[in-house]
């Protein structure tokens, strides 16, 4: 039991470290909203790996490289998948609703869906990116306004 508290609360930790460069990626971004996630100012393992505006609600996907933290932990899982929502009129931030996630690896195998839990912001969860080459991401969405919307982004794990 105190094992799988010590697991939960690293686990929500390691979900939070992105969120600091987050903002800091939103504070640097043109007025045009071209960031291309190359600052990493103290956050080496976490990319963008794209954004997108579909039907009203842009879309702002992340990588977190949690391998080694996962590993000290007992954990089979490499990274933190994360997905930021805002109404692209209002750019206020999208923090209910229901997201899940169905990668499908360099092999072309697609996993199971895995459902992203809100938290601080953005939706996420812990995923395992086995081997090197192309990953396809695919977040489905219903957000507070009950719309459906699906997500894709690729990722090129080297």
């Amino acid at each position: 039991m105190k094992k799988a508290m010590a697991v939960l609360i690293a686990v929500a930790l390691l979900g939070m470290l992105p969120l600091q460069a987050m903002a800091m990626h939103h504070n640097k971004k043109s007025g045009h909203g071209h960031g291309h996630g190359h600052d990493k100012a103290g956050h080496e393992e976490m990319v963008l790996i794209g954004e997108k505006t579909i039907d009203g609600v842009r879309g702002e996907a992340h990588l977190n490289d949690v391998k080694e933290a996962m590993k000290k932990a007992g954990m089979p899982m490499t990274h933190h998948f994360m997905i930021l929502f805002e109404n692209s009129a209002t750019k206020e931030a999208i923090t209910e609703g229901r997201v899940a996630l169905r990668v499908t690896g360099p092999d072309g195998n697609t996993g199971n869906p895995v459902r992203l839990i809100g938290m601080d912001g953005h939706f996420g969860a812990d995923i395992t990116l086995e081997h090197k080459g192309e990953y396809a991401f695919e977040v489905g969405s219903r957000l507070p306004d009950d719309k459906n919307r699906q997500f894709e982004f690729t990722y090129v794990l080297e």
